[in-house]
């Protein structure tokens, strides 16, 4: 202490001034450094794909009584109100909207039913009263949402959290076609498709009244429904003793199956058929499950397998089983 204290007694006045200036201007270059950081974290994107607005037109309201809202004893109430009405969405990219009932940030999270975080938007500035909104789109952060039911948050102002169940609906089940003409209907699925014209680029004999086309992702694997009808009982009444019979929405149908695999290699495809008299007519219901790329051609391609076909035979099927005549 006293060595310290001699060799500081050592320095003059003016040198003490200079030490003591020093010390002042490197306190203040680290608080603007350390301020400057500060700021530029808080200024860096948040990673979402969640796109975020506000408005400042609207009438501030209550939170509804199915959304859950908390607070710290600090807060005077809830801070956001979500609209009930975003809360089903018709797709899977969701936009949830409200109202801001105090001035601050708020953001929406969308977890699992498990608790995981599917999608977080990043923070957005709202006034009291105003309207805001926030859609979901994909991106590298956030896949489209399938139909099913989804916790979600809304972070809000005074650190409040307000809580509700986001619904996403599934696309229409099935469509109905409907042939005024011969008196028939059946339902198939959206993203099926469809004709009754223009047959001449499809692999079919004999032209039918309607179509329906089913594809699968496994190498190229397509399959066909198709509704033929004919003057009188034509083939409708053949078939060998035994044929069995099937009921579809009340009528009686012969059921025929045919494959035309060879020991598993070859594989071109399998086929089945349903077919009544009605009206004097010959209705003739068509299932027809190939590889597209193996038409006309033959195919070796151990990835060509009936076990895919049958899968793809089997969705043919159900639309053949929702067949009802209408006359």
């Amino acid at each position: 202490m006293h060595t310290l204290a001699r060799g500081l007694s050592r320095i003059p006045a003016q040198g003490f001034a200079s030490l003591i200036v020093i010390g002042l201007v490197v306190l203040a270059l680290a608080a603007i450094g350390a301020g400057w950081y500060g700021t530029r974290q808080a200024t860096l994107p948040t990673h979402t794909d969640a796109v975020a607005t506000s408005t400042s037109n609207a009438t501030a309201t209550t939170a509804p009584n199915n959304q859950t809202t908390t607070a710290p004893s600090s807060a005077a109430g809830p801070s956001v109100a979500i609209d009930q009405s975003s809360l089903t969405s018709a797709s899977g990219n969701p936009t949830i909207s409200g109202t801001a009932l105090v001035s601050g940030d708020i953001n929406v999270q969308i977890k699992s039913v498990g608790g995981t975080e599917l999608a977080g938007s990043a923070d957005t500035s709202v006034q009291a009263g105003a309207r805001w909104s926030v859609s979901f789109v994909d991106g590298p952060y956030f896949r489209t949402l399938p139909p099913g039911s989804y916790p979600l948050n809304v972070f809000g102002p005074n650190n409040t959290e307000t809580s509700a169940t986001l619904t996403v609906a599934g696309a229409t089940k099935t469509q109905t076609y409907t042939n005024a003409q011969y008196g028939f209907s059946f339902e198939y699925p959206p993203d099926a498709l469809l004709a009754t014209s223009a047959f001449a680029s499809k692999p079919f004999a004999i032209d039918p009244v309607v179509s329906v086309q089913l594809r699968t992702d496994q190498v190229q694997t397509e399959g066909y429904l198709t509704v033929t009808v004919e003057s009188g009982p034509g083939e409708c009444l053949g078939g060998p003793v035994g044929t069995p019979q099937v009921t579809i929405g009340g009528m009686t149908f012969n059921k025929f199956d045919e494959s035309r695999y060879e020991a598993g290699v070859s594989a071109e495809g399998i086929m089945r058929e349903y077919k009544t008299v009605h009206n004097g007519y010959c209705y003739d219901i068509a299932l027809t499950s190939f590889p597209s790329a193996c038409v006309n051609s033959g195919c070796t391609d151990p990835r060509w397998s009936a076990a895919t076909e049958a899968v793809l035979l089997g969705k043919l099927d159900q639309i053949a089983q929702s067949f009802r005549f209408t006359n």
